[in-house]
């Protein structure tokens, strides 16, 4: 499967399904990023988290297709919105 890459088509596409099952949830991109940083943290996610405004910021970059979830993220953004990859078109990793 070849990658998503942001800015395209397939990243846009993505950034709509984020930002449609965050807000089948009623969540703000602030309270996405902050489910995201407790789920984290829940399960002693590795990777640096940013700060909660760069959170946000990088949540809105995902949701208006400008960029993609790099691999530390998906797994969690998933579990968080209760959707599997396949959904976002991310199976393959």
């Amino acid at each position: 499967m070849k990658p998503i890459v942001g800015g395209s088509q397939e990243a846009v596409q993505l950034g709509r399904i984020i930002s449609g099952a965050r807000r089948a949830k009623g969540w703000s991109q602030s309270r996405l990023a902050d489910r995201m940083r407790r789920q984290a943290e829940a399960e002693g996610f590795r990777h640096p988290l940013p700060s909660d405004e760069s959170f946000k910021a990088m949540i809105s970059r995902w949701e208006n297709g400008r960029k993609v979830p790099d691999i530390n993220y998906r797994g969690l953004l998933c579990r968080v919105l209760g959707i599997a990859p396949a959904q976002l078109g991310l199976a393959g990793d």
